[in-house]
């Protein structure tokens, strides 16, 4: 899941790319460097590597250039202690603290050289222009506080194993042959899919300090409706509503994480199936300016069964998951791999099960507004209680393969529309044969985000 969460704060970033203030800082740098002997500046630390105020200059702007800001803070703050006319490290330590977001901070700093008679003109130009600059991003955080993006999302699908059944309605054990039900064999059909979604994101205008890091504080809530309707299979229809919300600190170019808790309704046929109760952290770290990410998730959830065939199905499902993503430029391509450890606990062994899980992704944009993507995934699971029929508890591989194309619209009233086919094989192997079976799913999907 590449760049989806940096949407949180694109309109920031924006607005104040990094580069103009590395550009602007070195320029004003060099600038009283140059004019310090010609005007009457006030004192200007020298260009000498044996000057102790030189090192801790040096040393707080590599610091800051680590990402370490607040120790960069206490070095600038602290040459400032011992020389208060020092307006090369005044002006280092007012963009230190707007990149922690401390707004009101930075400007009083960068005013205080302004305010100076002996600031150099030039000088003066290009601190009023960070002072702007500084002074709109306060207002866009101000201003720009509530963010919805609806979905919605029509398809067709068609389906080889709608039940999820084995070929055969007649299977053997070995020590035993069983005649299945006919209802119970694979049975096939096509399904009319409805995706409907709202996301709302809360910019709180707020930062939370974490270790060297001021982060801005979101609140993040989602709501969504899914529906899939067969042709002639009705009790196997599928509604899906699901609530969802919890807060998100960002730290920009450096990590982001989130804490999300989600309710959500399953309904099968025409009966209620079950209540999911969530709990989901998830951290991001960005590595080489966001060209290699790593993500950690975690899941905890409470399934509340409510037919009462699936009584004793009521379980505690945990699990925690490592992912590694990668963007190329050149293709434009991004890749994603991991794994994900997980257990369920439930009222009898029978559903009680653990197993892990290996996949790896890849999205490719060979022209614009279109894509290629694949995906492959491996789960193996073991179950504690004995089957049917069996003397040991059932165990399970299941390898799954999806491969796709999208492409964006550009057409008057077909714009940002999205039309998307996709192709996914499933092939659960178990020592079971009730639960051996192989599934094949074709979907093309429309969908817009306004």
């Amino acid at each position: 899941m590449l760049s989806t969460t940096k949407e949180a704060y694109t309109k920031i970033t924006q607005k104040a790319p990094l580069v103009f203030f590395t550009a602007l800082t070195i320029f004003l740098a060099t600038t009283y460097c140059a004019l310090a002997e010609e005007t009457s500046v006030p004192e200007v630390i020298t260009a000498s590597p044996d000057d102790q105020d030189q090192a801790a200059f040096l040393k707080a702007m590599e610091a800051r250039a680590k990402g370490d800001l607040m120790e960069a803070a206490d070095i600038f703050n602290n040459i400032l202690q011992n020389k208060p006319l020092l307006h090369r490290a005044r002006l280092e330590l007012a963009v230190t603290y707007y990149r922690l977001y401390d707004y009101a901070e930075a400007k009083a700093l960068a005013q205080s050289v302004l305010d100076d008679p002996k600031t150099p003109p030039n000088v003066r130009v290009s601190v009023l222009a960070f002072i702007a600059q500084v002074e709109k991003d306060e207002k866009a955080m101000a201003v720009a506080r509530h963010f919805w993006k609806p979905t919605v999302a029509l398809g067709w699908m068609h389906d080889t194993n709608v039940n999820v059944g084995p070929d055969s309605a007649v299977v053997d054990f070995g020590t035993a042959t069983v005649r299945l039900a006919g209802d119970a064999t694979r049975r096939s059909d096509s399904a009319a899919i409805l995706i409907a979604a709202l996301n709302h994101r809360y910019q709180t205008g707020k930062t939370v300090k974490v270790g060297e890091k001021n982060t801005l504080l979101y609140w993040q809530s989602n709501a969504s409706f899914y529906r899939r309707d067969y042709f002639n299979e009705h009790a196997y229809d599928m509604d899906v509503v699901s609530l969802g919300t919890g807060p998100a600190l960002i730290a920009i170019h450096d990590w982001r994480a989130n804490l999300n808790c989600q309710v959500d309704a399953l309904r099968l046929g025409s009966e209620k199936l079950a209540y999911f109760y969530s709990l989901l952290p998830s951290y991001t770290k960005e590595l080489r300016q966001g060209s290699f990410e790593i993500t950690l998730d975690g899941t905890l959830t409470l399934r509340d069964y409510q037919r009462e065939i699936d009584a004793e199905r009521d379980s505690r499902f945990t699990a925690v998951q490592l992912s590694f993503g990668k963007r190329f430029r050149n293709p434009k391509m991004t890749a994603q791999a991991g794994g994900r450890l997980f257990t369920e606990d439930a009222e009898t062994g029978r559903y009680s099960n653990n197993g892990h899980e290996v996949f790896l992704a890849a999205n490719w944009t060979p022209w614009t507004n279109g894509s290629i993507f694949g995906r492959i995934k491996e789960i193996q699971v073991s179950y504690d209680g004995p089957e049917p029929l069996l003397t040991t508890g059932r165990e399970d591989r299941q390898n799954h393969y999806t491969a796709g194309i999208s492409q964006t619209l550009q057409y008057k009233w077909l714009k940002d529309v999205n039309i998307s086919f996709e192709f996914s094989q499933t092939e659960n192997h178990s020592n079971s044969p009730l639960y051996d079976y192989d599934r094949k799913q074709v979907t093309l999907m429309a969908s817009k985000t306004f």
